[in-house]
């Protein structure tokens, strides 16, 4: 079942997602999205214009969905296959929304902060 099929629910995300291959920062953002699926697991979307594109390359497309491309990270001189499902177009419900990466690989590293997270660690820093 394609990505876009998986989802039941998309609604903003209240902090930030931060994500890295090899230490390259592939995408960095404090306007994601949370999109819940129907098997209760949850994804960040990322806005394109917080992903480094730089270090991406379009690889493919399913056969089953229209709205998606995969994309390769391609950082520190090395390749990491379809770690990126990208939303070229939304959903004619409106359910997932055009121009946003998902980062679906666990070779990824993802840093994923709450707002509350973040302002309890600003307030636990010595100063």
């Amino acid at each position: 079942m394609p990505l876009d099929d998986r989802i039941a629910s998309v609604e903003p995300f209240k902090g930030v997602v931060n994500i890295r291959y090899r230490g390259a920062v592939i995408a960095s953002s404090e306007a994601a999205l949370t999109a819940l699926c129907h098997d209760g697991e949850e994804l960040h979307l990322v806005p394109f214009r917080d992903v480094n594109f730089e270090l991406l390359t379009e690889s493919g497309r399913p056969s089953d969905s229209p709205l998606l491309s995969y994309w390769d990270v391609v950082a520190v001189g090395e390749r990491l296959e379809a770690a990126v499902i990208v939303f070229e177009k939304a959903t004619e419900d409106g359910r997932v929304p055009v121009a946003h990466a998902a980062f679906v690989s666990d070779e990824l590293d993802a840093d994923i902060v709450t707002s509350e997270e973040k302002a309890q660690r600003v307030a636990d820093w010595p100063g």
